[in-house]
């Protein structure tokens, strides 16, 4: 994959844009020690600098793993053998939409200077904020030409041409801050009249495919989100268990402290939750319950999927084929 993919880009950089240097980043898994990947750096005069506890990925790619591991694995797909794994993995990795990729490299300058100005400069050492200014500096001033770069050498392209930022995407956005307050977990499934025209790759977890969502101006995100609520610090929870289910049971719990946000998370587990958003099921869900557990009453609220939307009915779920009419999903 790495001969495939990253080795003819940074190719590319090196023949059309004059960047002549190259940083890799590792951190401190186990695999990372092996005696063939220490004599592999060595052989390449690879220069070691000690990367700072608590320091940022700086490679965009870090942000792509989990729309991958969800396409991987969507529908509760197995495996039977190491090599159909690494089949399908190849094949979803080229199936990735490039316009994602692309927006993820497009907000990086954003990104950084987020981690600079909101957490950084109280945990890292100099290195690291002399790396994340410099990083920043260079990304804001050529962006664009590294997007369409990246364009060009890929070998599959599903987007659209680079730089182009549709209505569909603002309209996203603005629903997303108007409807997540911050530091606010909410429970949520379904795209919103709002969201009705973005692609595939920006439905959070993808279509009918429940999700815990959380905004957190003062935090860095999760990476589980879309590129385009990624930049605005949201971090998602895929609830992947639940796709292709006629029966949905979630188990929730007023969440009291901030824990952290994993990229999944199992149907049996319980759901640390603040705010449940009118759920927009597929056609396909007959039954639906939602359990509090603890020891206390649990506090929980629920609101619309649209905050601007007139009237007063906050309902559970809805038919996600046809909001006008009263849902025929059972209560349980």
């Amino acid at each position: 994959m790495l001969d495939n993919y990253l080795a003819p880009f940074i190719e590319n950089l090196r023949e059309n844009h004059g960047i002549r240097k190259s940083i890799f980043q590792q951190d401190n898994a186990s695999i990372h020690e092996s005696r063939f990947t220490k004599a592999h750096i060595e052989a390449m005069g690879t220069k070691k600098l000690k990367w700072p506890a608590k320091s940022p990925d700086l490679n965009p790619i870090e942000n792509v793993w989990g729309q991958l591991a969800w396409s991987v694995y969507q529908g509760g797909r197995q495996f039977d053998s190491k090599d159909e794994l690494k089949t399908q993995i190849v094949r979803s990795w080229t199936e990735i939409n490039q316009k994602y990729l692309r927006d993820l490299v497009n907000t990086m300058p954003t990104r950084m200077t987020q981690v600079v100005l909101k957490t950084m400069i109280r945990r890292c050492g100099f290195v690291t904020l002399w790396w994340l200014l410099g990083a920043a500096a260079l990304s804001s001033s050529s962006s664009s030409s590294l997007a369409s770069s990246f364009s060009s050498s890929a070998s599959h392209s599903n987007g659209t041409q680079a730089g182009d930022e549709t209505q569909a995407e603002v309209l996203a956005q603005d629903w997303f801050e108007a409807n997540s307050d911050a530091n606010v977990t909410y429970l949520a499934v379904g795209v919103n009249s709002a969201l009705a025209n973005i692609t595939g790759g920006d439905v959070i977890c993808g279509k009918g495919v429940p999700s815990l969502q959380r905004r957190t101006p003062d935090e860095l995100p999760n990476n589980g989100c879309p590129a385009i609520f990624t930049a605005l610090n949201g971090s998602c929870t895929c609830l992947s268990d639940y796709n292709g289910t006629d029966s949905w049971e979630f188990f929730v719990t007023t969440r009291t402290t901030e824990t952290d946000f994993p990229l999944t998370l199992k149907m049996t587990g319980v759901l640390p939750i603040d705010t449940i958003r009118t759920l927009l099921v597929p056609s396909t869900v007959v039954s639906l319950s939602i359990t509090g557990v603890g020891d206390e009453t649990q506090t929980i609220s629920f609101v619309p999927q649209d905050i601007d939307l007139p009237g007063s009915d906050v309902p559970i779920a809805m038919n996600e084929d046809d909001t006008n009419e009263d849902t025929s999903i059972i209560a349980v």
